[in-house]
């Protein structure tokens, strides 16, 4: 039947042409079906695909962020080290002994000598106001509550000029290098005294604090006890002691 005779059956008998194209629609309908079903397949493959792709990108790009933080981290660990090593370092030991000797018949004679060494990088420059020692007598109550007293605040002296005597007022230690200060108080009592070690920070130091918004001091303390009971002569310690030299 041609293409024409089919379209003119169709116009005068319309039922019988949408009936046709219906019975060969559902005769093609399990092929299309199958196509349909293919179709989707493969679209949800592709995605399923895509999705894969876009997580693992995703997994792998937080993983290389986190490494290269790590690096970061540690470049600027590097950097600060490296930066350290060429600012230096400050730092110092202080040690504080103490020697206690009958030195007249009501009083005790205690010579303190303080031990300044320094331990860094940078050269070491502290001073003071008056003397950097202050010795107090100690009363305690309860246990922990004290209570500092009767305050001495020995000097150091570095020689005599003109018959006065020269006061030493500031330290000046290279890398490396260490000196030893003495010096003499009285006391009356026997008992618990607290020695304390405080100077000034000099030079670049002081900036360095101020970069932190800090107040730097070097600083040593040590409690030490005056026993009542007889104590080596005094003139026998000098024999034995260190001569102080600036």
């Amino acid at each position: 039947m041609s293409t024409f005779r089919y379209i003119s059956n169709c116009i005068k008998v319309p039922f019988v042409c949408i009936w046709n194209s219906i019975r060969f629609i559902l005769g093609k309908a399990e092929n299309i079906h199958y196509l349909v079903l293919t179709i989707a397949i493969l679209v949800g493959g592709l995605w399923t695909l895509y999705t894969f792709d876009a997580l693992q990108m995703k997994y792998k790009a937080e993983q290389d962020l986190e490494n290269a933080k790590s690096d970061l981290n540690k470049v600027h660990l590097e950097l600060k080290d490296l930066q350290d090593k060429i600012d230096g370092t400050d730092s110092s030991f202080i040690e504080i002994k103490s020697q206690q000797f009958n030195y007249k018949q009501d009083r005790f004679g205690l010579i303190i000598n303080v031990l300044v060494q320094n331990t860094g990088t940078n050269d070491v420059d502290m001073s003071w106001d008056y003397t950097p020692l202050t010795v107090y007598h100690v009363e305690s109550r309860n246990g922990d509550e004290q209570k500092l007293t009767n305050k001495l605040t020995p000097q150091i002296y570095n020689g005599i000029s003109d018959g006065n005597k020269s006061i030493l007022e500031k330290l000046f230690l290279f890398v490396g290098a260490k000196k030893e200060l003495s010096f003499f108080v009285e006391v009356e009592n026997p008992g618990l005294y607290y020695v304390l070690f405080s100077a000034n920070i000099n030079g670049k130091v002081v900036d360095k604090m101020k970069v932190l918004n800090k107040n730097g001091v070097w600083f040593s303390s040590k409690y030490i006890f005056i026993s009542p009971q007889k104590s080596p002569e005094f003139e026998t310690y000098i024999k034995a002691s260190t001569v102080f030299s600036k």
